[in-house]
């Protein structure tokens, strides 16, 4: 089958659907499907990457031209495929697939509120995910909700990796189904290394992230910090760790392999942020042994138990403080952490499993 993948980011750009594309991609070339993938980059290319094809859309241009742009690949790819997956680009692909005419299988992940990402990452609202949900909608917000639902009705199926997820796309489409399939990693072979490095946090560097707790932290305990990633609030992030002489590290994107590496090197991973649907990232550095400490949404609690697999902690600075004293105290406590996590992401989030299910709605195999 020819299969259209369509996606907002793709490596070397970081986050959920950058890590989950590559591998639904090899997957499905190595059980003999033609791949091609749609998404954005800094600029536009063409390229083979591991036997399927990656069409990058520049995203500097003006919004409109890029929309536009991406629209008429997106639609002249589609036309060609017999199966469409999308895990972004939500617009672009729902009007292909209205303008295509044609009955094929398609699927959409949804990994988040993008009315709510906007209005973060542009410092319009400082809610959280629920709040805003309640919170009135101006007339052009309204109207984005209006294209957004209109689009996710057009695919055969919708998925999300989180139950709040898929409640919160339920109600946005009542007479639409959608599925609950977790995200999940390929299960590392980790290599003995020594972890000099303390603290580590791997993500896009915007405001929700709360990254700047976790420099706060290091400072005030005098541990060291790797930061991965890259995003708006890189500037201010470096120029908060240089003012209070936190000892942290600000490595920008690296490969995967790359992470592999600083998270083989690491103790504890940190995730503090204001929501999440399913993190890549947490699955990853608890399967390499990182005892996470997380913020209190659906969902890091619905991988991390407390005292059990990590620690929750709230989004606030003694708390994040009191909980990595307790496991830089707390050798063997930590030690129990650290395995009960490994464990516990091997036995529910193997990541060849979870894409099964998706590729399973796709093609049927």
């Amino acid at each position: 089958m020819k299969i259209l993948i369509t996606s907002g980011i793709f490596p070397p750009d970081i986050g959920g659907p950058a890590t989950y594309i590559p591998q639904l991609s090899s997957d499905l070339v190595s059980r003999g499907h033609d791949v091609v993938v749609v998404t954005l980059g800094e600029i536009d290319s063409r390229e083979s990457i591991n036997g399927y094809s990656v069409i990058k859309v520049g995203r500097n241009r003006n919004l409109l031209s890029r929309m536009l742009k991406t629209l008429l690949i997106t639609y002249s790819e589609l036309r060609k495929s017999d199966a469409v997956f999308s895990n972004g680009l939500f617009l672009e692909t729902g009007i292909a697939l209205t303008l295509s005419f044609k009955n094929r299988v398609s699927v959409a992940k949804i990994v988040g509120d993008p009315l709510w990402e906007r209005a973060r990452n542009r410092d319009k609202s400082a809610l959280p995910f629920n709040e805003f949900l309640q919170m009135k909608s101006s007339k052009s917000d309204s109207l984005l909700r209006f294209a957004y639902n209109n689009a996710w009705s057009k695919f055969t199926y919708r998925i999300a990796p989180s139950v709040e997820l898929c409640e919160f796309i339920q109600d946005q489409l009542p007479s639409k189904s959608v599925k609950y399939i977790p995200n999940g990693i390929d299960i590392p072979q980790i290599p003995t290394s020594h972890r000099d490095n303390d603290l580590i946090c791997v993500s896009r560097l915007v405001s929700w992230k709360n990254i700047d707790l976790a420099i706060r932290a290091a400072s005030h305990l005098g541990v060291s910090l790797v930061v991965i990633g890259d995003g708006p609030e890189r500037n201010n992030l470096e120029g908060l760790a240089k003012s209070l002489k936190a000892d942290a590290f600000f490595l920008g994107q690296l490969r995967s392999e790359d992470v592999a590496f600083w998270l083989n090197r690491s103790k504890y991973f940190l995730l503090l942020s204001d929501y999440e649907g399913l993190s890549f990232a947490l699955l990853e550095a608890m399967s390499r042994g990182l005892v996470p400490i997380v913020s209190k949404n659906q969902g890091n609690i619905s991988v991390v138990k407390p005292d059990i697999n990590g620690l929750v902690v709230d989004i606030d600075l003694a708390d994040v403080v009191k909980a990595i004293s307790t496991l830089i105290g707390g050798d063997k406590f930590s030690q129990n952490l650290s395995c009960s996590a490994q464990q516990h992401v091997k036995n529910n989030f193997d990541g060849s499993i979870q894409r099964d299910k998706a590729i399973h709605l796709l093609v049927g195999d």
